[in-house]
């Protein structure tokens, strides 16, 4: 098993880190960390000699990170309360994958904080909610927030990672997750409570325009 993390900034700037199997099925941007070797011992032969005897990493496997923006934050929209903001995925090119971590990228316009949010993980292949995590906090204004712990959460096909701000005021909801101009993926927003609605073409949640 290798350790993929998983970065996409299309319509939001979140970026979301996995574990899987990585196959040649699927082509992507990847930065490799390998793992550190495991119980390393030293010992001094003479003053100018060290032995060192360790045993190779678990399977814990790489990082892998993944991402499609264009390094350009331009843009937001006026976000909600109750509503997710976000990117799906399609995994099936992976096998054993949970979702670990998650990043994501925000601006202040005007109006700085520390923001209270939540992360959502949702299979889209039945539009089923796998996973809530937080309420977390901002750490500052104008920039990435990162290493969102999100808890091992298994998945395979469609995945939709989307934060959840609950913070500001119920029509302009902050933190305020940035855009680019790189919509070359499939960025969604819509409210939690249609979520279920959305295969029967009633209330369904959009693409951004």
């Amino acid at each position: 098993m290798r350790q993929l993390a998983f970065v996409f900034v299309t319509f939001l700037g979140i970026s979301t880190f996995l574990i899987a199997d990585h196959t040649d099925s699927f082509i992507v941007s990847e930065k490799l960390n390998l793992n550190p070797p495991e119980n390393v011992t030293a010992d001094i032969i003479n003053s100018d000699d060290i032995h060192v005897e360790w045993d190779i990493p678990g399977s814990g496997g790489d990082l892998i990170e993944l991402w499609q923006h264009d390094g350009t934050f331009s843009n937001a929209y006026y976000q909600a309360y109750d509503y997710g903001y976000g990117v799906v995925y399609d995994l099936s090119g992976y096998s054993d994958v949970t979702i670990e971590y998650c990043d994501f990228r925000h601006s202040s316009w005007g109006n700085t904080g520390i923001w209270d949010y939540k992360i959502h993980i949702v299979d889209w292949d039945t539009y089923t909610e796998l996973a809530v995590v937080g309420p977390f906090q901002t750490t500052g204004n104008d920039q990435w927030e990162e290493g969102i712990v999100l808890g091992s959460v298994p998945e395979s096909g469609m995945v939709g990672i989307f934060l959840e701000p609950v913070s500001n005021d119920p029509a302009d909801a902050y933190p305020c997750l940035d855009g680019d101009n790189a919509l070359d993926g499939m960025s969604y927003f819509g409210a939690f409570i249609r979520l279920q609605c959305h295969g029967t073409g009633r209330n369904r949640w959009r693409l951004p325009d």
